[in-house]
Parts: structure tokens; sequence; C-alpha cells
């Protein structure tokens, strides 16, 4: 008479087996956000792409804990061993503009002229400059700042719409609100109770 292997047992290795590959997933995807990261920075280290996805392909066999810490460390390693961290650089106008917008996003009159007059270049020069450096129009990344601003106030405070719109530089709350919706899909009243 043959035995059976006991259920729990078989649960047990099911458990087991499924976190693992819930686990070389979850590395897969680790490997992907580094790689969609030097996408969006126009990186494009053709070495550096190799070796990751020659460790990519390891992830997929990994069965112990241990080897999930190794394959995290390694990878970074590979990353931060590469010329890309030495060969990023941030123009210092840009810079410096972005810190006047994270200083001024609130004020209703922050435009592209203001901006390019205080790093002192032309606003044609300046808005090409951003764009090339952000991989965002400078519209886009002043937006982004106030939304960002504007869901925090919105979860941490109790004031109204038009209060929320004006504390992140827009006076319209009717605009302020179809833009909120535009950039999170809800509306500030389902971001307050859901986001």
């Amino acid at each position: 008479m043959k035995e059976q292997v006991p259920p729990v047992l078989l649960i047990r290795y099911f458990h087991f087996t499924t976190h693992l590959s819930i686990t070389a997933y979850s590395l897969i995807d680790f490997t992907l956000t580094i790689k969609q990261y030097m996408r969006e920075q126009r990186i494009e280290d053709v070495g550096l792409l190799k070796e990751m996805t020659n460790r990519e392909v390891r992830a997929g066999w990994i069965r112990e804990y241990s080897e999930v810490e190794a394959y995290i460390a390694d990878m970074l390693k590979v990353v931060m061993e590469s010329k890309i961290f030495s060969s990023v650089k941030v123009n210092p106008l840009i810079l410096k503009a972005q810190e006047y917008i994270h200083q001024h996003f609130y004020e209703s009159e922050l435009s592209l002229q203001r901006i390019a007059d205080m790093v002192n270049v032309s606003p044609s020069y300046f808005s090409r400059m951003f764009s090339q450096e952000t991989g965002k129009t400078l519209v886009e990344y002043i937006t982004h700042i106030r939304m960002e601003n504007a869901k925090k106030l919105l979860k941490s405070t109790n004031d109204k719409t038009y209060e929320i719109a004006q504390k992140v530089g827009y006076s319209d709350s009717h605009y302020f609100c179809n833009l909120f919706k535009k950039v999170t899909g809800m509306t500030t009243r389902q971001y307050k109770t859901r986001g």
C-alpha cells in the first residue's frame, strides 16, 4: 500500500512555492522599476542593461530569503557602480528654478516670465531647457507641485475647496476643481474621503 503525503504538508508546500513565485515576480518588478527609471532619465547604458537582464533571469531561481537579500544588494551595487549616477547632472539653473517654484507655488502670479527673469535667461530658452532637463513642461511641473500640496491640505485640514485653491496658487476655485479632477481622476470631495 502506497503512503500518501499528509495534506498539511501539501498545503505548506503550496504556500511555500506560491510565496517564492510572488517573491520572484517582486524581484523582477524591482528590476523593471530600475530600468524604467533609467528610461525616464534617458540613460542608455547598454552594458548595464545587459548586466541587469542577466541578473533578472536569476530571480526566477531564488529559493531562500538570503538569496532575495543578495539579489537586491547585487542589483543595487551594479547600478551604483555604473556611471549613470556620476553622469546624471541637473543644470544649476533648473535646480534654482525648481527650488523657487517649491517656495512660491502658492502665488497665483507664478509664471514662465517671472521664473526666467529670476534665473536671468529668456523665457523661450528657459522653457526649452526646463522641458529637456525634466521631461515636463514648466506648467506641468508647477501643476504637479500645486496638486501634491492640495492633496496634503485636503487630507490634513478642514479648509473649504476655495481656500485650498487659493493656498496652492489658484484664484479661480472652479478652475482648480476641474484641474484637480483631471489630474487625480477624483473630485476634491472624493479625494478627501477616499484618497
